[in-house]
């Protein structure tokens, strides 16, 4: 480094900042490093807020309502998954607002158990529009831990939302998924060698299924 260099940013000479880190072409000073940061780190909280649709979200009783339109019986099942979705929205509400409040809402997870047939993804998929229709949502992963199960989903999907909305098959649309509101694929493919850090971003889906 020679005592005539400067910062490629704002100009100031190597004597007039504290450090002057050289890249390959051009220089930096640990002001417009700190500046940078600073706008970086403005531009991710941006793209990565989650921004819901307050006015649209219904109260459990009426995601319940709307759930029994699609799924007939599995009122208990209906119920608790209505809390839960209702609960995990308003927490991540209460996050982006940085709410202070007293009482914090816990993360809800939920676990679908039955046999084939017993309406496990027709559930789903009834949360799945909710959700899309609302606009809380344009975006969400379906993931299955079997292949043939990444094919049933994606039929049924299909079938359920009939033109409402476009369903694919990850591995089968590499390059389009993007044009599509539901994505189904296996957790196997995605968790491998941590594949899916490389694939999506946190705000290439709004919900995870």
């Amino acid at each position: 480094m020679k005592k005539d260099d400067k910062c490629s940013f704002c100009g100031r000479n190597r004597r007039d900042v504290n450090l002057l880190v050289s890249g390959v072409d051009a220089f930096i000073c640990d002001m417009c490093a700190e500046q940078a940061n600073l706008i970086v780190n403005e531009e991710l909280k941006k793209k990565g807020e989650f921004t819901l649709n307050k006015g649209k979200l219904q109260k459990p009783a009426e995601m319940k309502k709307f759930l029994d339109q699609y799924v007939i019986g599995q009122d208990e099942a209906k119920k608790y998954l209505s809390v839960a979705v209702y609960n995990h929205y308003k927490r991540l509400m209460q996050v982006s607002n940085n709410n202070d409040d007293d009482v914090e809402i816990e993360k809800s997870n939920i676990l679908l158990v039955g046999r084939t047939g017993t309406g496990k993804t027709l559930v789903s998929g009834a949360v799945i529009k909710l959700f899309l229709r609302t606009g809380n949502a344009k975006r969400i992963l379906f993931l299955v831990d079997r292949l043939e199960l990444e094919d049933q989903a994606y039929k049924n999907f299909v079938e359920y939302l009939e033109n409402d909305y476009r369903t694919v098959i990850y591995k089968q649309n590499r390059d389009d998924w993007k044009k599509a509101e539901i994505v189904v694929s296996t957790v196997q493919s995605l968790s491998a060698q941590d594949k899916y850090k490389k694939l999506f971003s946190p705000t290439d889906f709004d919900l995870l299924i």
